[in-house]
């Protein structure tokens, strides 16, 4: 039962006896020489006066427990959340050993607690109890076809008498029919939810994960009350049933934040939606998982469309150690700044440089994190989701990039927002993470890396030789090619995203067995 108390200078501190997960060995070595083991509230009041300003220690959770990894070792630990004051923050942990003498307790410095919890309970709450009813469409499939305009993206799934809508483009692209029943969101990108609220869309109702649910109210794409009435929170794995024989079930997709495919099936046809996807990176390999999905399937008759976006052009994400990459080429550069133009961009490629800190012990104390605000929404949503044990709804490439770190990147001594920091870390290399808005705010200028469409030659960087594709999202034509190579002895395939010209062109330059998407219905 965790206990809250602020009177006098006693900061909010909560006491538990569950396991701690953090750091052992410094914890450990402090707490041997453990003479006495003082109440948490009077261990709180010491903790923040020797805070070198009022208000640094913003809370404290007091964790007793024994290791029994550790032949029964009493940890004494203080997890201790501090402001964005770099000095407060090197401060309590130097005085580690110190404090542990004073009050037994191993006082363990955080960066600024992230509020991910209470923040998106009340929406997520009411989404949960909301009764998820789905109208009925009847099966069997029988074609598939482009629904909408230029490049974005929106797919129709039809059977003889309705239809799915699989994503809905940008505003005022989509073409819908009177035979629409609902729409299979896949993520928050506006070429693929942009017309979610179009005139003749918006009393449809969608389905898409909790995480993209509540993007899509931050971005402005829905209203709340909007967003209640009509989401459908889908999970991984979890069966819907539209009728007697036709089934969706979700599956987690890497491309962003809440990214989601769909498998479709009749019993008889099944069709796999990927949604834009990023298939492979130094860190993660989906496209195996997906080629056994799709072979494993139970259904005689498989059609799977494949994002292609990249096909025919020279972006997109190779496998190049895209964070070890950077590490290597800036040791001995005080500041180096990443610039991306879309947030979840800059998550992904803190993640990644966060992940190869913590696998390489030299590297650890080394650099500090300064990351706008506007990646803060994000890190909320998927530190949320770690917390409450839904780490399978994640999309797998953030899985893999923050891999046995578990959440301890979200409230990282090392990380300060940038709309809180109180002063520039002094004693470590300093790595920005930022929109071009934030660069010209700043006045930042110096060594670093554009992501995507950024172009650090049209921003004030001396730009470094490195591969920041795997932090674009989307999978360079190479990867795209060997996927349909691997899926194609096992179903159809179907690539979408591009026009209808431009990937028969890729298609046949490539010699893919493969068929482009087309305006026209294509039957299954």
């Amino acid at each position: 039962m965790a206990v809250e108390t602020a009177q006098g200078r006693v900061p909010p501190f909560e006491v538990t006896d569950k396991p701690w997960f953090g750091p052992i060995a410094r914890a450990q070595k402090c707490l041997s020489e453990r003479r006495l083991v003082l109440k948490p509230e009077v261990a709180a009041r010491v903790i923040a006066e020797v805070a070198p300003s009022e208000g640094a220690v913003q809370r404290i959770r007091f964790i007793d427990f024994r290791h029994r990894g550790k032949d029964g070792f009493r940890f004494t630990v203080a997890l201790t959340w501090i402001a964005a004051d770099p000095a407060a923050r090197d401060l309590l942990y130097e005085l580690g050993p110190e404090l542990v003498r004073r009050t037994g307790w191993y006082v363990l410095p955080q960066g600024e607690r992230i509020f991910s919890r209470s923040l998106l309970l009340p929406l997520s709450s009411e989404l949960r109890r909301r009764a998820q009813v789905l109208p009925r469409v009847e099966g069997p499939l029988t074609s598939v076809q482009a629904a909408t305009k230029g490049l974005s993206c929106a797919i129709r799934l039809s059977t003889p008498t309705s239809s799915l809508l699989l994503d809905v483009g940008d505003s005022d692209a989509t073409r819908p029919t009177t035979d629409d029943r609902l729409i299979l969101l896949s993520h928050v990108h506006a070429d693929h939810s942009g017309g979610l609220c179009d005139q003749q869309l918006r009393d449809l109702p969608f389905m898409c994960s909790e995480v993209t649910a509540h993007s899509l109210l931050d971005t402005g794409r829905i209203d709340r009350r909007g967003l209640i009435r009509r989401a459908r929170v889908a999970r991984p794995g979890q069966l819907s049933r539209l009728s007697e024989t036709l089934v969706v079930e979700p599956f987690a997709a890497p491309h962003c934040p809440g990214s989601l495919g769909y498998r479709i099936t009749d019993g008889n046809h099944t069709v796999f939606f990927t949604g834009d996807v990023l298939l492979t990176t130094a860190r993660h390999d989906f496209l195996a998982d997906f080629i056994d999905r799709v072979a494993n399937d139970t259904g005689p008759q498989r059609t799977v469309l494949l994002d292609a976006t990249m096909g025919g052009r020279t972006q997109g994400a190779t496998g190049a150690d895209a964070g070890r990459a950077l590490l290597d080429a800036t040791r001995g550069i005080p500041d180096v700044i990443i610039c991306a133009s879309d947030a979840s961009q800059l998550l992904y490629a803190y993640l990644d440089l966060f992940a190869v800190i913590s696998e390489t012990p030299d590297l650890r104390h080394r650099y500090a994190f300064l990351i706008s605000h506007e990646v803060r929404r994000f890190a909320q949503l998927l530190h949320d989701a770690f917390i409450t044990r839904r780490a399978n709804e994640l999309d797998p490439l953030l899985s893999a990039q923050y891999g046995k770190a578990m959440s301890s990147w979200a409230e990282s001594r090392s990380l300060f927002w940038l709309d809180t920091l109180q002063a520039r870390p002094l004693d470590r290399a300093r790595v920005w993470f930022v929109l071009p808005a934030d660069m010209i705010a700043l006045g930042l200028s110096g060594v670093g890396v554009g992501i995507g469409r950024v172009e650090p030659r049209e921003l004030p960087l001396e730009p470094l030789a490195i591969d920041t594709t795997p932090w674009t999202q989307h999978s360079c034509e190479d990867i795209v090619i060997d996927a349909v190579h691997r899926l194609a002895p096992h179903a159809r395939v179907l690539l979408f995203h591009r026009t209808e010209r431009q990937l028969r062109r890729f298609i046949s330059d490539s010699k893919l067995p493969a068929e482009a998407l087309q305006s026209a219905a294509t039957h299954l």
